[in-house]
Formats: C-alpha cells, sequence, structure tokens
C-alpha cells in the first residue's frame, strides 16, 4: 500500500524489459479509454538491474466470475453488453506501427498447434479437431487491421466496482493481432460462466448479430484454443490439464464437432 492506497506491483527478468516497457506504454495508451482499469503509475528496473518492475493502480471490486451467477438474467446480459463496448472501445485505438505483430498469426498458430501434437498430454479424438484448424486457418485473415489485444479478456478479469461501475484488470497478456481471436476466451470460459452475460458481450461488441465471417473466423480460434490450451496446463498440473480437456470436449459438442460455425449456445438478438 501507499498512503492507505493498495497498488500492484509486477517484477520480471531484465531479459524481458524492452517487451515490458513497450506493454506499459500499451496500458498508458490504453488508460485514456472511459472506464475503470489498472492505471500505469511507473516503470523501471530493480535489485541492481536484474529485474523490471511494472507498477500499476489497484481496481477495487469483485470478478465477475464469482457475482454473475447470483444476478439476474437481465444483470447479466447487460453486463455482457458493457463488457462487449469496453472491448470494442480497447480495439479501436490507433496502433502503434511498432507494436504490429512481426509475425504472420497463422505461423504461430500451427507452431503451437506442432507442439501439442508432439505433447503427451493430448486428448482422444483430436484428429478431426487437429484437421479441422489446418484446413480452415485462412477464415482467420478476415481482413480487418490488427488491433491491440487484452489477451485475457475474459469474466475473471472483469471486476464490478463498490459504485457498480465495470472494470477490467489482468493486462499481462496483451498483445496485438486479429480482433476476433479475444473471443476464444468467452467460448473457453465466460459461457460456462453465464451464457447471457456472453450473448450481451458479442451484442454490445457488434451493435447487434455478429456476421458471417466472425463465426468463420471464431469457430478455427475456438478449435485451436482448445487444443493448445491442454498443452498450457501441464505446468500447472494434472487437475488443470483435466479442467482444459474437459472445455475441449464442451468446444466440440457446442459446435457439434465443427459441423456448425455457430454454437448451440448462441441466441440472436431477436430472441432476447
Amino acid at each position: 500500500k501507499k498512503n492507505g492506497e493498495k497498488l500492484l506491483l509486477r517484477l520480471a527478468d531484465s531479459f524481458l524489459y524492452e517487451e515490458k516497457k513497450r506493454e506499459y506504454a500499451r496500458v498508458q495508451r490504453w488508460n485514456t479509454l472511459p472506464f475503470p482499469m489498472s492505471q500505469a503509475l511507473a516503470f523501471g528496473l530493480c535489485a541492481q538491474g536484474s529485474f523490471s518492475y511494472t507498477l500499476l493502480s489497484w481496481v477495487e471490486g469483485d470478478s465477475l466470475d464469482k457475482l454473475l451467477p447470483s444476478m439476474t438474467k437481465q444483470e447479466q446480459y447487460q453486463l455482457g453488453v458493457q463488457a462487449g463496448k469496453i472491448l470494442k472501445a480497447i480495439h479501436g485505438l490507433p496502433v502503434d506501427p511498432a507494436d504490429l505483430p512481426k509475425q504472420e498469426p497463422q505461423a504461430l498458430m500451427l507452431q503451437r498447434l506442432s507442439r501439442y501434437e508432439q505433447s503427451d498430454v493430448r486428448v482422444k479424438g483430436d484428429e478431426p479437431v487437429i484437421a479441422y484448424v489446418k484446413e480452415n486457418l485462412d477464415k482467420t485473415r478476415v481482413g480487418l487491421p490488427p488491433v491491440y489485444q487484452h489477451g485475457d479478456f475474459k469474466v475473471s478479469n472483469l471486476v464490478l466496482s463498490p459504485e457498480s461501475e465495470l472494470g477490467i484488470i489482468g493486462f499481462h497478456r496483451q498483445g496485438c493481432g486479429d480482433r476476433y481471436q479475444e473471443f476464444d476466451q468467452l467460448e473457453a470460459f465466460d459461457v460456462e460462466v453465464s451464457i447471457l452475460f456472453s450473448l450481451g458481450q458479442l451484442h454490445g461488441y457488434f451493435d447487434g448479430d455478429p456476421d458471417d465471417s466472425f463465426w468463420d473466423a471464431l469457430s478455427v480460434y475456438s478449435a485451436y484454443a482448445s487444443l493448445v490450451s491442454i498443452n498450457w496446463a501441464k505446468k500447472f498440473g494434472d487437475d488443470e490439464v483435466a479442467r482444459m480437456q474437459h472445455r475441449f470436449a464442451v468446444t466440440y459438442e457446442d459446435h457439434k464437432a465443427y459441423a456448425n460455425r455457430i454454437p448451440k449456445w448462441y441466441v440472436p438478438v431477436s430472441c432476447i
């Protein structure tokens, strides 16, 4: 605490200094947006140059993954609409040319998918899903310019303040890339907490129903994420691997083995 105020301090190895410096600059850029979020306060080196540090303000409130289940259906949906508008505002910020992706996103996806294929924690029946991702990668090339990505936009990183304002935290996985890839978190995490919130987020972001190009891209991103997240979970232990394997099965079923681009939980605006 500083003068009774909570702050958030993040440390990173000094070899990541330039990367963390760019992240800090992006948070400063996002701080111009009109909603509660972690404010960039200071950045530099510490411990005789062994670490870089990032100091952020603390956003007071409870995360939506804890709050949503006890809320009314209308409250869940309306918070989703607000979240969609917040994400759209982040995606609307001008991108510094220095932040544009240095590697083609599809090439990076194939690299990570290859690591999953070589992993010892694969899920049974994954071959058709691997093939689906590889055969449909072009559907993620939606022709829209890269945007700043929060990188982990999900209910556990959205907080409701004591004043009932929706805020955002958890910027440590930020980057720059395709706007539609952000929504793989919605399918992986938000839907299991609140379908109504998830619907509201989509309707708020698109100001209505998403178009076909979004569903084409999201079905590929969701299939891809459901695979590579299993390999990612290894470092957190068997329980987390099992959770990701379960999410793979749920996503697979929601898309009817990827015969359907639009997941079965989606409801158009006209039916809300």
